[in-house]
């Protein structure tokens, strides 16, 4: 009964750290030149004190630095960025990279891509993505996602011609928006809230059981439960349900885990003798379900 309550009170204590709300980068977008393209903009992101950013991904290439547009948004409305001037950062040896402090600035040139004509709208949204972590605790957040509205340089159309060119894009949107693309849309679009990413994540994990590598299990599994049981059929469903949930609960702490130590955990799982010690960890229990233990 102790060791039911402790493990209740380790769920909710994941649950409510998941659920906690993460420090976040203040983002200024100002125009630097739109008379004309190509358009110049300055990007000011301030980061929240004993907090830094990660202007690369470090020697180990570990960690989510700092990037525009991420998901090529601006590609699909014609326009590409040329050019992007980074801050010079501060070189991190701790965790052996390249950070953000304080007030950084971007400085990016936008255009249209070639072969696209010019965009007829007057703003488009920039995406930015970033992770922050904390110099004090070491405990770096899951990736955050800021959009900012990007003006745009005007451009003389007639009527007729804007109208022709949205009901060309809409046709064209409409023609190309699959059933992933519309399950990516919903991705990205909710990318912060917390309780439709777990019920995503869940239905990943479900249609993950469909993969072929999982068929040969499926019949070493079900004969394991069954002998386990000795014919019993309540058994055999209590034999089946603890194994369901022990390999959901395995998954969701990992995920956690994962999503709240950032880079750290990537690090972890790349060493060595974390992997040897998993393999034999393995080993250990396949030996014990061949029945030789």
């Amino acid at each position: 009964m102790n060791k039911l309550v402790s493990i209740t009170l380790l769920w909710l204590l994941l649950a409510a750290a998941a659920l906690a709300e993460s420090p976040k980068a203040d983002l200024t977008l100002s125009p630097k030149n739109i008379a004309q393209w190509p358009a110049e903009y300055t990007l000011l992101l301030t980061v929240p004190a004993d907090h830094h950013a990660y202007l690369n991904a470090g020697d180990k290439n570990i960690y989510i630095p700092v990037a525009l547009d991420p998901d090529a948004q601006l590609a699909a409305a014609g326009l590409t960025i040329t050019n992007v001037e980074k801050p010079t950062g501060v070189y991190d040896q701790e965790v052996a990279a390249q950070v953000l402090r304080g007030q950084s600035e971007f400085t990016l040139t936008l255009a249209p891509a070639q072969q696209a004509p010019a965009p007829t709208k007057a703003s488009v949204p920039l995406t930015v993505r970033y992770q922050l972590c904390n110099d004090v605790t070491h405990v770096c957040y899951r990736p955050q996602t800021a959009s900012l509205d990007l003006s745009l340089p005007a451009v003389a159309t007639s009527p007729q011609t804007s109208s022709n060119n949205q009901s060309q894009a809409a046709s064209t949107e409409e023609q190309s928006t699959g059933l992933m693309d519309k399950l990516l849309k919903v991705f990205e679009n909710n990318k912060n809230n917390t309780a439709l990413m777990f019920a995503l994540m869940f239905l990943a994990g479900l249609l993950s059981v469909a993969t072929p590598c999982v068929y040969p299990m499926l019949p070493i599994t079900s004969m394991f439960i069954l002998n386990r049981a000795g014919g019993i059929a309540e058994k055999e469903k209590l034999h089946a349900l603890v194994y369901l949930v022990g390999i959901i609960g395995t998954y969701m702490v990992l995920g956690l885990v994962a999503g709240m130590t950032g880079g750290a955990f990537n690090a972890f799982m790349q060493s060595a003798t974390i992997n040897l010690a998993f393999a034999a960890f393995f080993a250990f229990f396949c030996i014990i379900v061949a029945g030789i233990l």
